[in-house]
């Protein structure tokens, strides 16, 4: 291979090619510095004197499907001017690293599209080393999201399966990123975001949550002027879950053919009624499992009519909506709707905060689903550092 043509495929100016070979099917070419190059590293003084060499072996770009490596013959130069003896330095890899700076941003970039695994047999290297590029990418570019402008955020838990077990998400509502990932969903867990948050001086205006105890607390101590809203979502899915008791309980008790009537309706009492399909007889169906059950009927259609309270035109309206709502269910002797409205009658203040702060953690749910996706794609992570990286750059690539 010429110096030239050398210089075309890899862009490494001041060396020349003075050998190459095959070996172990990597194509392996040798290089020395050119005189010009020679000089202290510390002070950049052309004085020096040749005291030994070293000859260093450096994971390359491949040629084609074949894996590519650069043998450097680098030499050890005693500077006249300031008396050191240092290797000397060039500008196409670190000092200490086993690739050059070509390699590493080759592997970031198919790193975005396939797993670590397939890159590493695709470019005849470990799995570690394909590891290590990426995970030192992801710390420089994404180890500490930036707090400073953040002003309104989500806070849920997600289940990460037995190896890493439950963990706090932290979502920028403004531009969808992850920006802090705890371990456990106590309000200890949150204890590093609120410190990095004062440190960085952001004025959180509003925080979208569940009903849980923990997270409440903790924002309330830590954001005493932020605005606590309950997530809608939340609220929705724990009158369901409430029916879905219900409906168990009814099943029990029937007999004859109000037993196959009632039998596998849960999904049907839980969905929306906008998405029922008619044509797959859905609403009959409901209809008739409504007609034989006088509970399931008078929770069914208070859950349809709590969605209007986020249909309101004023906070005001809501809140009297609200109000409405509670004394209904209270008096609708029910047991599941009676313990519903008093859970969530705690929470009538951050409900309505959804009139000035129209947030949810929705975004959070989906960057959920996206968290399990790319722990999926990896087969799993063991690495809990380099998983909480992948999750802070998920809103730009997805690394598996």
């Amino acid at each position: 291979m010429s110096t030239q043509l050398f210089y075309h495929l890899f862009g490494i100016k001041g060396y020349r090619v003075i050998g190459h070979r095959v070996d172990s099917g990597r194509r392996i070419v040798k290089l020395r510095p050119n005189g010009r190059l020679l000089c202290c590293s510390a002070c950049k003084c052309p004085q020096v004197v040749h005291s030994g060499r070293v000859v260093r072996l450096l994971h390359s770009v491949p040629v084609g499907l074949r894996a590519t490596m650069l043998e450097v013959t680098v030499p050890r130069l005693e500077c006249r001017n300031c008396g050191l003896t240092r290797q000397l330095a060039f500008a196409f890899a670190d000092p200490r690293a086993s690739y050059t700076k070509a390699f590493a941003r080759y592997v970031v970039t198919l790193a975005r599209h396939m797993s670590l695994s397939a890159l590493a047999r695709l470019l005849s290297v470990g799995w570690d080393l394909i590891k290590s590029i990426v995970k030192r990418h992801l710390q420089q570019h994404y180890g500490r999201p930036r707090l400073r402008h953040v002003r309104w955020i989500a806070i849920d838990e997600i289940n990460l399966g037995r190896r890493f077990g439950f963990s706090t998400i932290v979502l920028d509502l403004d531009s969808g990123a992850v920006i802090y990932v705890g371990e456990g969903r106590s309000a200890a867990a949150l204890d590093p975001f609120w410190r990095r948050l004062r440190a960085s001086r952001a004025k959180i205006e509003a925080v979208a949550m569940d009903m849980g105890a923990a997270y409440r607390s903790a924002v309330r101590r830590h954001l005493p002027n932020a605005v606590c809203v309950v997530d809608r979502f939340h609220i929705v899915k724990l009158l369901n879950d409430r029916i879905a008791q219900l409906l168990r309980g009814e099943v029990k008790r029937a007999h004859g053919p109000h037993w196959k009537i009632l039998q596998g309706t849960r999904w049907l009492l839980t969905k929306r009624h906008d998405n029922l399909d008619e044509e797959a007889g859905e609403v009959e169906r409901l209809q008739q499992a409504l007609r034989i059950n006088q509970p399931l009927m008078t929770a069914y259609y208070l859950k349809e009519y709590l969605e209007l309270f986020w249909k309101q035109e004023t906070k005001e309206q809501a809140a009297k909506f609200f109000d409405a709502w509670i004394k209904i269910a209270l008096a609708s002797g029910v047991g599941q709707l009676i313990n519903f409205a008093r859970s969530i009658r705690r929470f009538r203040q951050e409900m309505l905060n959804w009139y000035d702060y129209p947030i949810s953690t929705g975004p959070l749910e989906s960057a959920n689903g996206r968290i399990r996706f790319i722990q999926r794609r990896a087969c799993g992570y063991r690495d809990r550092e380099f998983f909480t990286l992948c999750i802070y750059a998920m809103h730009d690539r997805v690394y598996a």
